[in-house]
């Protein structure tokens, strides 16, 4: 046996035996322990530094980009349209949700922010079209709206 063949054991688990290292700083990591990346597998504490969170700012910025993108998109498509159907949400979407993803630098966790921003934006555009305040409750804007909010909470939760 050369060196490079020796038996080694898990950082954390000494009695657990592994031919696996982290591929960030190297660590012997047993099964219990890998933790899976982009770039291979990742020990507990070097899994931990890889999420970061977007942080107040970057958050606040993206929902209120999502915010106005799906005001626009939602007016936009109303005006053409007449009305929102399912189709056309899926589309915004999905579209609201990589605005959201892009203001908020790629950083995951973004989700709610883009689907709360769906919904209220596409409300909101709407409303500054005329429509009536009991449209957001109706089943023919609601179930629409809420599927467009899903699609982005998809897009930007990733």
């Amino acid at each position: 046996m050369g060196i490079d063949e020796a038996e080694l054991t898990c950082i954390n688990h000494p009695r657990s035996s592994t031919r696996v290292r982290c591929s960030n700083c190297n660590s012997p990591i047993c099964v219990r322990c890998m933790h899976e990346s982009a770039v291979g597998m990742k020990c507990p504490s070097c899994a931990r530094v890889e999420y970061r969170d977007p942080g107040a700012r970057r958050r606040y910025a993206a929902g209120a980009a999502g915010l106005v993108a799906a005001a626009v998109l939602g007016a936009g498509a109303a005006m053409l349209l007449g009305r929102l159907n399912f189709l056309v949400a899926i589309v915004l979407g999905v579209a609201v949700g990589a605005v959201v993803k892009k203001v908020g630098a790629g950083r995951p966790r973004l989700g709610g922010t883009a689907a709360a921003a769906t919904g209220c934006g596409i409300a909101l555009g709407l409303l500054a079209l005329g429509a009536p305040f009991s449209l957001l409750f109706n089943p023919a804007f609601l179930f629409p709206a809420l599927l467009g909010a899903g699609a982005a909470g998809l897009v930007a939760g990733r």
